[in-house]
């Protein structure tokens, strides 16, 4: 605040400063990005899910929903399995046993307005995996195809490149 804040200067004027020495840490790269990244609405989120579903994009529309209930990152909702899939004291969780950073390793409630896709997803599982897509390169990235229909998606509704999947 001392050093850009004119009125608190004015205002702690010769009172001894604890922090004068110490500088905040410059952001670079991805993690500046990560700090501009903007978050949609409620209604712009609906709005996502329902073209999607009048595209023909129900497993972006279902990922767009998970990842809104979930909090949960694209790659994250697309490597969860059956088995995944756990109760805690009667509660249905996601076992989230991969993730960008350690504190992305979590179980999360399954919301109650999940249940039924969740139980459709499951049963519908060819492979294992509750979100069916035919991405798997070489590092094992599953969410690939769909990151791209989303990016495509967000762009055609007006969204620029702060607003990411993340940011449901």
């Amino acid at each position: 605040a001392m050093t850009h804040e004119p009125q608190w200067r004015q205002t702690f004027k010769g009172h001894v400063n604890p922090f004068e020495k110490h500088k905040l840490p410059t952001l670079k790269g991805k993690a500046k990005l990560d700090v501009k990244r903007k978050g949609f609405t409620i209604e712009e989120i609906g709005t996502l899910y329902t073209t999607a579903k009048q595209q023909g994009l129900d497993t972006l529309a279902d990922l767009i929903l998970l990842g809104g209930y979930s909090g949960g990152r694209i790659e994250e909702l697309c490597q969860l399995r059956k088995e995944h899939l756990i109760t805690v004291d009667g509660v249905t969780m996601f076992d989230i046993v991969e993730s960008k950073t350690v504190a992305g390793i979590r179980q999360v409630p399954v919301h109650p307005n999940l249940t039924t896709m969740v139980n459709r997803l499951s049963e519908a599982s060819k492979d294992g995996f509750l979100v069916p897509t035919d991405s798997n390169n070489k590092y094992g990235i599953r969410s690939d195809a769909l990151s791209k229909a989303f990016g495509r998606l967000k762009t055609t509704m007006g969204h620029d490149r702060y607003h990411v999947f993340h940011s449901i």
